[in-house]
């Protein structure tokens, strides 16, 4: 017999509204959950969080189109609810690790591998068995291109914290 979550419920909305902008609040809002605890929830059952999640698959979905046709990147991402190529060039380098624009240079074979998944899991193992899946041919591809290996990594950014006395004048 199959277990069936809330989590599966979340999936299922996440997955039918990856054209719309949704955020952490209408999903808990929707579901009548605390957004913190929606948060966890969903972390400890997938694996990974909601934004990733949602990052992961618009990035999926789109790479048939980046693959197998000649459309412009920015019509691709309008396509797969981005909102300019420019934030799905950065969220798509950020799952993939190289560039949409390398990746389809590549003409990578990574879409045979990623379709289909076992029917005897759950949907949430089939869920992070895909991510990891996923993860592993994303390393194979940044292992066979040496353009990519080295690709920089942004930080967060630095912040300066002041603490009240320093904020103080002397009188």
């Amino acid at each position: 017999m199959e277990r069936y979550t809330v989590v599966d419920d979340i999936v299922d909305y996440l997955d039918s509204n990856l054209d719309a902008d949704v955020k952490v609040d209408d999903v808990a809002n929707n579901f009548y959950f605390n957004k913190f605890y929606l948060m966890k929830l969903f972390k400890k059952n997938v694996g990974v969080t909601m934004t990733q999640y949602v990052n992961y698959k618009k990035v999926r979905n789109s790479l048939p189109a980046l693959l197998k046709s000649d459309d412009r990147i920015l019509k691709i991402a309008l396509n797969n609810g981005f909102h300019s190529s420019e934030y799905y060039s950065e969220i798509f380098t950020r799952v993939m690790g190289v560039s949409p624009k390398k990746f389809r240079k590549s003409g990578s074979n990574i879409l045979s591998t990623l379709e289909g998944s076992g029917d005897d899991m759950t949907k949430l193992e089939q869920i992070r068995q895909e991510i990891r899946e996923f993860e592993a041919l994303k390393q194979e591809l940044l292992g066979n291109d040496p353009i990519t290996k080295e690709a920089p990594v942004k930080g967060k950014p630095k912040v300066m914290v002041l603490r009240n006395d320093q904020n103080k004048k002397a009188a």
